[in-house]
């Protein structure tokens, strides 16, 4: 069964790999900078660990930003293309892996946390 916890750590691996990519930054040297080991970048990356709040707060620190940024929905520029700068590949690929894996356990779970799911979704803004 997909948890909320589930779809919060698959969105602040997408996150943090794609900030951290963003700074020109490796997984070493991330797990380097935040004192953390590159194999837990690396399972928290792919939303397979459960950090807790400290490792979050370090890992933003570590990447300069805030710990909301690490936990938001990956934007991007809206239908009309008013955005000037041009399109980030990498952006675009993490959303779509982003996108695969949402769609994946959403094919996984019953109706009931569909709808939690949904609530989610509607919190932030994006369900249209």
């Amino acid at each position: 069964m997909t948890t909320d916890g589930n779809i919060t750590r698959l969105l602040l691996g997408a996150n943090l790999r794609r900030i951290r990519r963003a700074r020109g930054l490796t997984q070493e040297e991330l797990a380097e900078i935040s004192g953390l080991s590159n194999r837990y970048i690396g399972r928290i990356e792919r939303g397979d660990a459960n950090p807790t709040l400290d490792v979050m707060m370090r890992l933003a620190a570590s990447v300069n930003v805030g710990l909301s940024e690490l936990l938001s929905p990956i934007t991007t520029p809206d239908r009309a293309g008013t955005s000037s700068d041009p399109p980030d590949p990498d952006a675009e690929l993490d959303t779509l892996r982003l996108s695969e894996k949402v769609a994946v356990y959403v094919s996984k779970i019953d109706e009931k946390d569909r709808r939690r799911l949904f609530r989610i979704l509607s919190a932030f803004g994006h369900t249209d």
